[in-house]
């Protein structure tokens, strides 16, 4: 039996010539045509491998974003926004909230005492953010991996568990529920140590982390406009979601 070969949503076959630097077995059909842009798959593929939904459950359909392809891009633009914005309201708070703060002097910053700074508050920040992503995915038994991908993302992955809504709500919200208090908690505990250092990369990381959320709640939001009891599965791929059979058609237009 011929293997049957994915489609890309402009009907071109993902089976072309592989890369000059690579022979067809290493580029399966699937990857090629995932390395097309934003294209995807279609229609669901033996190369996913998805298993049967659970019982009385319609069959896995791919999911997609609601609001269309602009209102992530707007997400992630509201994120540097809230980043900006919040940081001086959480600043101006801890400063009113621990007596002497406003007293403490960072003194004179070398260019390399900057560096350090910001490598650590990235490493901080991306380590404790993308974390709480994997903890929770680790207990709702998904297969977690974290990835970095252009202009210097970082995404955590949790792949090939069946996740209720719920689930995947608090695998999204995981770092703005619980990264909040944490990272505030750490930025009052250096006021009150008078570590000035430790005070900037934790007022940063909050900042950071709030504002960073901001798409992680977008995708939340998404979920949670599902019709109820719906379930969703992650291939390497995309995202697929099954509805229950008891569901109206209505209520599934609605959703999407």
């Amino acid at each position: 039996m011929e293997e049957q070969i994915p489609v890309c949503h402009d009907g071109v076959s993902s089976g072309g010539e592989p890369p000059t630097n690579g022979s067809a077995e290493a580029y399966p059909a699937a990857y090629r045509c995932e390395r097309m842009g934003n294209q995807r798959l279609e229609p669901i593929s033996a190369i996913e491998d998805p298993p049967d939904p659970p019982e009385g459950f319609g069959a896995w359909s791919e999911y997609t974003d609601p609001g269309g392809r602009w209102l992530p891009k707007a997400a992630k633009a509201g994120a540097f926004t809230a980043t900006t914005v919040v940081s001086g309201f959480l600043f101006a708070f801890a400063l009113g909230a621990v007596p002497g703060l406003d007293m403490i002097s960072f003194g004179a910053v070398t260019p390399a005492t900057a560096l350090i700074a910001g490598l650590a508050v990235l490493v901080s920040l991306v380590g404790v953010h993308e974390g709480l992503h994997g903890v929770v995915g680790h207990f709702i038994g998904a297969d977690v991996s974290f990835t970095s991908g252009r202009y210097g993302s970082f995404r955590t992955l949790s792949r090939h568990a069946i996740q209720g809504r719920r689930e995947t709500i608090a695998f999204y919200l995981a770092p703005l529920i619980i990264g909040t208090p944490l990272w505030f908690g750490v930025l009052l505990a250096a006021g009150m140590l008078e570590a000035p250092h430790a005070l900037l990369v934790a007022n940063i990381a909050l900042a950071a982390n709030v504002g960073g959320s901001a798409l992680d709640f977008y995708h939340a939001w998404g979920i949670a406009n599902l019709p109820k009891d719906s379930v969703v599965y992650n291939t390497r791929y995309r995202m697929l979601v099954a509805v229950p059979l008891n569901v109206p058609n209505n209520a599934i237009a609605t959703s999407e």
